[in-house]
């Protein structure tokens, strides 16, 4: 009678159930064990897979593998020395980690085609809602395109480890890297956020097109919103990495973004002596706003009909600027760059330095000693 042979990898111990025979692969690749899935803790001389995964993780691994390709895998015929040496450092390719993980990644947000349409609606959704409100372009203009950016990047990313914190934390057990698992998380998001930017930058530029005053410069307007998102994205790849559930996380997004609005120095004025001014510099709203005003630097009057400078128009509400402290152009936002990199770069360590605690965490917990 013909049967199916199903082969699968997993790292998952209670799939073990539903196996008739088991292989342990040890770092390195080789086999460690290949037997009756009842038969492998005596072989390990372990009552529990963790102490198992735990033990194929380290050196002693190699210990296995010997005995097991000595026993199988090699002719008795041939003269074996028993000091026969696997090479059991670890091999891993982080770009191979990154391109699979990504590619999966993409697979999950394709099957889930539905809520990732819902999510690239948003921007088109609010362009036209702002494009219905406002009839010329003016500072508060500016600063929907800044919050709505912040926006993206949070709600995009701010559930993306939290969700797959038990499935990290197995694959963990088996090198996987946390810089190729960040990156890949920033590449795909950096995607959508791209294609955000084109959709709702798009709109805005149709709209006010005929206007005295243009969305100008176009591109890079788009370059600055999707960078914009980018930063956002690790911010919210950050809350996702302090949060343990996804509850929790969504209950910590308003605590972390209201701020952002109300010390942007756009909704209310930011007196040069209160601890609040320096608390700004620390927002991505607020240099995002600034540097967005330097690239659309012409806006019209909401109160009267005239052209004005919208970085101009800023500061009497954001009081004493880091303008007294450089000598910027209207039109250099490099430092409002320099600044939201230096944003990145600091929620980037974050979130590894979460991860890597987390990780220290779970190695405790399990506490095994060899």
């Amino acid at each position: 009678m013909l049967g199916t042979t199903v082969v699968m990898v997993t790292h998952k111990p209670e799939d073990l159930e539903y196996m008739d025979e088991c292989i342990f692969m040890g770092i390195g690749g080789f086999f460690a064990y290949k037997g009756d899935k009842n038969s492998f803790y005596s072989y390990f001389k372990k009552s529990n897979i963790l102490e198992i995964y735990k033990l194929l993780n380290s050196s002693k691994t190699s210990i296995y593998g010997r005995n097991y390709y000595l026993t199988n895998s090699l002719s008795p015929k041939k003269n074996i020395s028993s000091n026969l040496k696997l090479h059991s450092m670890r091999n891993i390719n982080y770009f191979s980690q990154l391109f699979y993980l990504s590619l999966r990644l993409i697979q999950r947000k394709l099957n889930d085609y539905e809520s990732l349409l819902v999510t690239l609606l948003q921007a088109p959704t609010i362009a036209l809602l702002m494009s219905l409100i406002f009839p010329t372009i003016n500072n508060i203009v500016l600063f929907f395109i800044v919050i709505s950016a912040i926006w993206f990047g949070t709600n995009n990313s701010s559930k993306e480890i939290v969700s797959e914190k038990s499935i990290f934390t197995r694959e963990r057990m088996y090198n996987q890297g946390i810089f190729p698992y960040i990156l890949s998380k920033l590449l795909i998001l950096t995607t959508i956020g791209i294609f955000q930017s084109i959709l709702f930058i798009t709109i805005l530029s149709i709209h006010f097109n005929n206007n005295k005053v243009v969305l100008s410069k176009v591109f890079v307007v788009f370059s600055w919103m999707s960078l914009s998102i980018f930063i956002s994205s690790l911010f919210g790849l950050f809350l996702s990495a302090i949060s343990n559930s996804s509850e929790k996380v969504m209950g910590i997004i308003p605590i972390a973004l209201i701020p952002q609005i109300m010390i942007s120095g756009v909704i209310a004025k930011i007196t040069s002596s209160s601890l609040i001014k320096y608390f700004s510099y620390f927002t991505i709203a607020r240099w995002s706003t600034t540097g967005l005003a330097r690239i659309q630097n012409k806006i019209e009057n909401s109160i009267s009909p005239q052209i004005i400078s919208s970085l101009n128009s800023l500061k009497p509400t954001m009081g004493d600027t880091y303008e007294s402290y450089f000598k910027l152009k209207n039109s250099d936002f490099t430092l409002e760059v320099i600044v939201l990199l230096l944003h990145g770069l600091v929620y980037f360590i974050f979130i590894y330095f979460s991860l890597k605690i987390r990780d220290i965490h779970y190695r405790q917990k399990i506490n095994i000693k060899f």
